[in-house]
Order: C-alpha cells, then sequence, then structure tokens
C-alpha cells in the first residue's frame, strides 16, 4: 500500500472517517495534511515524528489541553479529535516505522498579517489574554512539555553562545551577548512563577499562527507549546510589531488595550518587555542553531544573527 493509502485506511478504522482527498502540507519534524470527507468536512492530521520533541506524553497533554480551551474561548482552535477507543493518541506503520498520529478539526483562514489594521491588533491582544486565562484555569499537570525556565535559559544559552562562536563573534560581541542572557535571567526570577505569571503558553505566536476569517481570529500550531512567563508570548508578538518600523508603539498600544480587556498585566510589565521580547529571541535562535536543526540553520541564518544582535542589546 502507499502511504496515502494507508492514511485512509487508518482513518476508516480508527475515526470511521471516510476520505475523498489528502493534501500534504509539510514535510518538516511531522508530516501534516489536509483531508476531506464527501461532507466537505475538513479535518488536519499530524503524524508525529520527532520523538524528542514530541513525546507521546506531551501530545496527550496538548491534546487535553486544546480540549479545555475550546470550551472556555470563543475563537477557533485546532480541536482535537478523540478516537473510538476515546484517545486522542493513534498509531500507524509506516515504512516499518510506527508513528503516532493525532487527528483536529480544520481550522479556515488566512495569516492575520495580510489586514494588521488597530482592530485587529486588539484581537490578537484579547485572544492572547484569552489563552493565558484559560491556561492559569486548567488543571492539568502538563506532563512531556518542555518547561521554559531558568534552567531551559542555561541550556539555551550553551547554544547561543556556540552559535556566536561559529559566527565568529568579537570576544566583546560574545560578552554582551553572555551579560544580555544573564538579565533576561535576572528578569524572569524577579517576576516569578507563579500561576498568574507563568503556565502552559503557545510560545510561537506569531502572525502566520494567527489567522483571520471574516472578522473572528483563530490561533494554530502549538508544536512549540510549554510552560512558560505569559509575558513571552506577548515577547513574541512584540519582536513581530518590531517589524513594522514607526508603526511598532501604535501596535502595542493596540494591543495592550485588546489584552487588559480580558486580563490583567503584571504592574511591571513595561520594565520586564525587553528583556521578555529577549527571552523569544532565545528561543528563536536556540531553535535555528541547535545542532539538530541544519536545515533550520542554513535557511534561517539571517534571523538568528538577528536574535543573538537583539539579546545583545539587552547587556
Amino acid at each position: 500500500m502507499t502511504q496515502l493509502e494507508l492514511i485512509t485506511a487508518a482513518i476508516q478504522e480508527i475515526y470511521g472517517l471516510t476520505l475523498i482527498d489528502i493534501e500534504l502540507l509539510q514535510d518538516t519534524d511531522d508530516l501534516v495534511y489536509k483531508l476531506l470527507s464527501p461532507l466537505e468536512k475538513k479535518y488536519s492530521l499530524k503524524i508525529h515524528r520527532k520523538k524528542l520533541k514530541h513525546s507521546d506524553e506531551k501530545i496527550s497533554t496538548l491534546c487535553d489541553w486544546l480540549e479545555f480551551a475550546s470550551n472556555q474561548v470563543k475563537f477557533n482552535l485546532p480541536i482535537p479529535i478523540r478516537n473510538h477507543q476515546g484517545n486522542f493518541l493513534s498509531q500507524i506503520q509506516i515504512e516499518e516505522i510506527q508513528y503516532t498520529f493525532t487527528l483536529y478539526e480544520w481550522v479556515e483562514g488566512i495569516p492575520i498579517s495580510t489586514s494588521m489594521t488597530s482592530e485587529n491588533i486588539a484581537k490578537i491582544g484579547s485572544v492572547m489574554a484569552c489563552l493565558h486565562n484559560v491556561s492559569e484555569e486548567y488543571n492539568g499537570r502538563g506532563k512531556g512539555m518542555r518547561i521554559y525556565d531558568g534552567h531551559w535559559l542555561e541550556q539555551a544559552s550553551k547554544t547561543l553562545i556556540s552559535g556566536s562562536q561559529r559566527l565568529n563573534f568579537s570576544q566583546k560581541k560574545r560578552q554582551d551577548l553572555i551579560l544580555g542572557l544573564q538579565n533576561i535571567r535576572l528578569s524572569m526570577d524577579e517576576l516569578g512563577y507563579m500561576p498568574s505569571n507563568f503556565g502552559i503558553i503557545h510560545s510561537d505566536l506569531h502572525f502566520s499562527n494567527i489567522l483571520l476569517n471574516d472578522e473572528n481570529l483563530s490561533v494554530i500550531d502549538f508544536d512549540d507549546v510549554g510552560f512558560g512567563h505569559y509575558l513571552f508570548d506577548i515577547g513574541t508578538t512584540f519582536n513581530e510589531f518590531a517589524d513594522y518600523g514607526q508603526r511598532y508603539s501604535s501596535m502595542v498600544e493596540s494591543f495592550i488595550q485588546g489584552y487588559q480587556s480580558q486580563r490583567t498585566l503584571p504592574q511591571n510589565w513595561q520594565k520586564l518587555l525587553e528583556y521578555f521580547r529577549g527571552v523569544a529571541a532565545v528561543a528563536y535562535a536556540e531553535w535555528v542553531f541547535s545542532p539538530e536543526n541544519e536545515w533550520v540553520t542554513n535557511q534561517k541564518m539571517s534571523f538568528g544573527i538577528s536574535s543573538l544582535k537583539q539579546i545583545c542589546q539587552l547587556n
């Protein structure tokens, strides 16, 4: 049987769904397919191939959180679908290797970057605040989730310093990078790790993962979800705002207005913001310079360098 025939048979057997079309959307860490049933119902199928990044525990926790969140918010998320046994995780064998796969309801929309009006930016803030409210209310234990804490930063710092050496950074620039990383750690510790500040976050809320469908927003691609500071999520989005140059300040203002319509920010958020933009830069640079991501390093090097320079400025 071909790979598509295997998938079609597995979906029929495990979920009772008949498919009329399968489209491959992504073939990197995971295989991602768009599925279509006879009644034009659409689904997203993820075949998880990278065990170190996607343990079965993590995937199960993420699905549990998404199911909980989808019942709490008024915008669309990729809702996981349980199989005939009531489980989120199913198994499929491809080329004599057994993989875990998950099935989700399809989320329609186009990237929010196509319409960055003040109103839509405020909606981004509101949506993010609602996700953070859900995380604070969520009682799951979060097994298998990555934890973006001081220990993570310590390990990520080694990858970034190695990357700076690979780029032949001067001794002064490497020292600036180290000082910037130290200041980021101080800011994380200052904010603390209480549930009001630290919980399950998306951690990759750039504008390709926020979709617009008419006037409604949706959030997709929770592959990098983990436990982290809510300001980390905000920092990721603000790094995107920075690409808009002179609009940055007004975009931040619209976002904050939307966010605080749903959730209160920490009192010292303005003081800490640049450092949590730095946390987001660390996560991105770690992805670029990780030894196991050679294809990413080759394709995203310029962005990795920009992230390192951003951290250096926090010295």
